[in-house]
Parts: C-alpha cells; sequence; structure tokens
C-alpha cells in the first residue's frame, strides 16, 4: 500500500481510514493556542484599531463622511416626500358609511 504524507504528517492511503488516522495524529496542544478568529497586524490583542490602521484609514475619512451625509440626506429626502404626497390625498371620492342603526328590539 503507497502512504502519501502531507506537510503534518497525516496519511492518506484510504479513504476510509482517513478520519480516524487525522484524529489519532491530532496536535491538541496546538489548538489550544491557535486563536478563532486569526489576528490582523492591524488590531491588537483585544481587536482595537492600532495606530497603523488609523494612519490608514485617515485618507478615506472625509470621503466616507460625505459619502454618509449624502446617503441619509437622500433617505430623509424620500421619507418626507412620502410622508408630504400622502398627507396630500383626498378622500372625499370615498363613501364613508352611515352610523349603524340600532336592531330592533323585540
Amino acid at each position: 500500500m503507497d502512504e502519501r504524507w502531507d506537510h503534518q504528517g497525516f496519511t492518506f492511503d484510504d479513504a476510509s481510514t482517513q478520519l480516524p488516522r487525522l484524529l489519532r495524529n491530532h496536535n491538541h496542544s496546538q489548538t489550544a493556542r491557535m486563536p478563532i478568529i486569526p489576528r490582523s497586524s492591524y488590531y491588537d490583542k483585544n481587536y482595537k484599531q492600532s495606530a497603523a490602521l488609523i494612519r490608514a484609514r485617515q485618507p478615506f475619512l472625509l470621503k466616507n463622511i460625505a459619502t454618509g451625509a449624502a446617503i441619509f440626506a437622500f433617505t430623509i429626502s424620500v421619507y418626507a416626500f412620502t410622508i408630504k404626497a400622502v398627507s396630500q390625498d383626498e378622500f372625499s371620492d370615498v363613501k364613508v358609511p352611515d352610523k349603524p342603526t340600532e336592531p330592533a328590539r323585540a
């Protein structure tokens, strides 16, 4: 049987025995030290922005603020237009039913 080894020492000689070999060869001490989410160099150990990230984002700050303000203004203008258009509706052509009559007493 021809066994092939990958870079971590797992064998992949037979598909039916692949999982047990992976579990047997797994080093649990490495798993305990690995973070759940890999950290970027732009964040410190508490996932706060580093000075490098703040410097990298600085040129885009004004454009991002202007874009956000434009989107906000557009949203508010659409909302205001809709409220104004609905408030101008006239319902004089809608027939309102008369007051209900009392049922006959027996």
